[in-house]
Parts: structure tokens; sequence; C-alpha cells
């Protein structure tokens, strides 16, 4: 039996996180992302490839109804994953929820986002236009994928302020995580105590205040002290940076 996309997310999740356990806390969120990203295409492209193989071979008005049952039977109770058919006839349109706009917002064919008027529920979508067959005229077959499931995946992530250095978890306060996904989010870039107070404090930054200089200490001594390589640097008179770097260079921070 097909599992819930629900479940796949969750399944996801879990390896996502197994895999990259030699990350620094936050930076597991855009890995986790970008796999979710990839799940959801491998499902959208699965079920698109499933359908469009039934409709060019078996698509014409007599075999019609046989399709709709199947689209009817790959969707899942809770809709994470829709299946509409456009066409200018009729009696080959599938699937509810689309209009005018929708069908513009859509775009002819690829990878897109579909807002439902009515339910607000948004759906990761890919099409296809298929030609004609015997007595169907030329379709476009649209297939969607719930996107709620991966962001309440992304969002727990994040409320649960869960970091690591290689396999030991390590306890950060509301602040030091944000200030900790801000760096990680920004990999490589320089960014300046200006940038880092706005970013994480939403305040403008004062230059008699030490207050990133505070933080940074706090969150090197909890992620980096005690681990190789470092991943916190102080870039003298510019800011501050998170990449991992040969040892050699060490002596380039400062406290």
């Amino acid at each position: 039996m097909r599992r819930s996309i629900t479940n796949r997310l969750v399944v996801m999740f879990a390896l996502g996180a197994l895999a990259t356990l030699t990350l620094i806390g936050i930076a597991l969120y855009g890995v986790l992302e970008r796999e979710l990203v990839r799940h959801q295409n491998d499902e959208l492209n699965t079920n698109l490839q499933n359908m469009r193989y039934s409709i060019e071979r078996f698509g014409d008005l007599e075999h019609w109804q046989r399709l709709q049952v199947k689209m009817d039977t790959l969707t899942p109770a809770d809709q994470s994953v829709r299946f509409w058919v456009l066409s200018d006839d009729p009696r080959f349109l599938y699937g509810k929820g689309l209009d005018e706009m929708e069908r513009v917002n859509q775009g002819e064919a690829g990878h897109g986002m579909l807002t439902l008027p009515l339910s607000g529920r948004t759906y990761r979508t890919l099409s296809m236009r298929l030609a004609p067959f015997a007595d169907r005229p030329a379709v476009r077959l649209i297939v969607g994928v719930d996107t709620e499931p991966f962001e309440h995946t992304l969002r727990a992530f994040l409320i649960a302020r869960k970091a690591w250095r290689g396999s030991e978890r390590i306890d950060l306060s509301a602040k030091e995580f944000a200030l900790l996904a801000v760096l990680a989010r920004r990999q490589g870039e320089i960014l300046s105590k200006t940038a880092i107070a706005e970013l994480v404090w939403d305040m403008n930054f004062d230059s008699n205040t030490n207050v990133v200089e505070v933080a940074i200490k706090r969150l090197r001594a909890k992620v980096d002290n005690a681990f190789s390589p470092k991943l916190l640097h102080t870039i003298r008179g510019m800011g501050y940076v998170m990449e991992a770097r040969d040892e050699s260079h060490a002596g380039e921070e400062t406290p």
C-alpha cells in the first residue's frame, strides 16, 4: 500500500538528520529543505508519468471514465496528492478547484505552485501537455503535492532548536539558536556586526554596545571551542563568518 506523503516526509527528515550529523545545528535545515523538495519532485514525477502513460494509451472518450476512476483511486483521502486535467472539450476535464486565474498562474508546463481559492491549500505542481489521441483533443495533465506537511516539518525542526557537532547534542538558548541560524544559512559570507544585530535582535546597531561580541563568544564556547575544525571565525574589521577551514588559519581569529 502506498504510504502517505506525510509518512514519507517524516522518513526523509530522519534520514537527512542521520546523514548529516557532521554538520552544525541549523545547517541541517538547508539539507532537510533540499531533501524534502527533491522528495516532493520525485513524488510529482512518479504520479505524472503514471497518468501520462494511461492517458496517452487509453485516453479516448470510451475509456475516459476509467481514467477518472484511476485518478480518484490515486488521490489519498487527505488530498495530499491531487490530479487535474485541463481541456477545451469539457468531456475531458478532471479535478475541482481550478478557475481561469489558476490556469493562467500555473503556466504552460513544468514545475509551479498552485493555491486553491476555496480551501487555501497550496500545492507544488508538475504539468505536461499531452497530444491529441483518437477523439480526445490535446489536454494538460497537472499533478499537485500539498506543501503543508513540508512546511510543518521545517517549522518543527526550527522550533525544536536542535544543534549537533558530530554525534554530540548541544543545547542553545533561543537567541543563540537564532544567531547560529543566521550564520549557517549564509555560510561563507562575512556578516558585519550591524547585519547580525538587525537579523537576530531586530535592532539598529549601536557601536558602543558589545551585544554581538558577547553572543558570538557564548555561541563559540558551546559549538566550537571543544571541537575541530573550527567553524565560527572573526574577520578583523569586517565581522563574522561560518565556514570550515584548514586548522592553519586558526591564527587569523580574535576572541
